[in-house]
Order: structure tokens, then sequence, then C-alpha cells
């Protein structure tokens, strides 16, 4: 049994993927703070564990978009303006995604940003 519906998967992965969007300057800080916003109200009730991190970035390096090393993105430039990229699984990326899963192991309760 999955801690997570289909739908609050889906959400945690679109916010995810905005806040990857306001790290490579794709998105300002308060579109992605507006988005956030927007997509709390999906956002399952329960806190993440930071622990998960490495089995979710294992996950993420077999997704179907994948190109070799490169991870297969759906980012934002802004609402409805989305493209598809392929980024370095790299350290940095790793980082970000470390502090993002941190900050929703909070409950998204310690500011407006991870």
């Amino acid at each position: 049994r999955y801690e997570l519906n289909h739908g609050q998967a889906v959400t945690v992965g679109m916010d995810l993927a905005n806040y990857i969007s306001w790290q490579l300057g794709y998105l300002r800080e308060r579109e992605f703070c507006a988005m956030h916003d927007v997509l709390t109200v999906n956002m399952p009730d329960f806190h993440f564990k930071s622990a998960a991190i490495k089995a979710y970035l294992s996950i993420l390096s077999r997704d179907k978009k994948n190109e070799g090393s490169m991870l297969g993105c759906i980012l934002t430039q802004g609402m409805g303006r989305m493209f598809k990229i392929q980024i370095p699984m790299d350290r940095q990326l790793k980082v970000w995604i470390g502090d993002y899963f941190r900050w929703a192991e909070q409950g998204f309760q310690t500011g407006r940003q991870p």
C-alpha cells in the first residue's frame, strides 16, 4: 500500500518541478509561491520523510522521460508555459530535491520556501 494516492503524487511532482524551475531561473520566487499555494489544496496531509530522498532519486533515475544520465523534466516559465528539458542528474539537482523534501517533511510550514 502506498502512502500517497496517484493524484497527490502527481501534485507533489508538479510542485517539485515548479521548485526546480525557480531554482534554475525560469520562475520568479513569487510565481513559485503562488503556484505552490494553489497546489497545496491537493497536498497530502502527512509529512514526508527526508530519509526517503535516496529512494526517490533512484526512482527518478529510471523515469521513462530520461535520456542517459539526464533527467527528463517538464518545467515551467509561468502558468500555462510548460516545456520539456533534459537536466543533469548532478549534485546540485540532488541538493535542490533534498531541500524541497526537507521543507515538505516540516509540512511546508517553516516559511514560504525551502
